[in-house]
C-alpha cells in the first residue's frame, strides 16, 4: 500500500511501534509527518518510533569510517 507519511490513514492511537528506514529524506514536510507518527502511536510506555538514515559526510576526516560501518556494520547489525 502505497502513503503518505504528512497524512497517515490510520486513527489516532493505532500503532505501539513505527519505524521508517531511508524514507524520511523523501519527505516533504518532515515535521508534519512527524506529528502523524505521533498521532497513530499509542500512547505507552511500550511505543517507540526509530527512523533509520545514513548520509556520507564527504570531505570530513570521517568519511572513511562511515563508509566502513556502512559497508561492514550496518548489516551485522541489521542480521541481529
Amino acid at each position: 500500500e502505497i502513503g503518505d507519511a504528512q497524512a497517515l490513514q490510520a486513527p489516532d492511537g493505532q500503532f505501539d511501534k513505527i519505524a521508517m528506514a531511508f524514507g524520511i529524506r523523501n519527505v516533504v514536510d518532515r515535521v508534519q509527518a512527524l506529528k502523524e507518527m505521533r498521532r497513530v502511536m499509542r500512547s505507552s510506555a511500550h511505543s517507540r518510533l526509530a527512523i533509520l538514515e545514513f548520509s556520507d559526510p564527504e570531505g570530513t576526516m570521517l568519511a572513511p569510517f562511515a563508509r566502513f560501518f556502512v559497508r561492514y556494520g550496518a548489516p551485522r547489525i541489521g542480521a541481529l
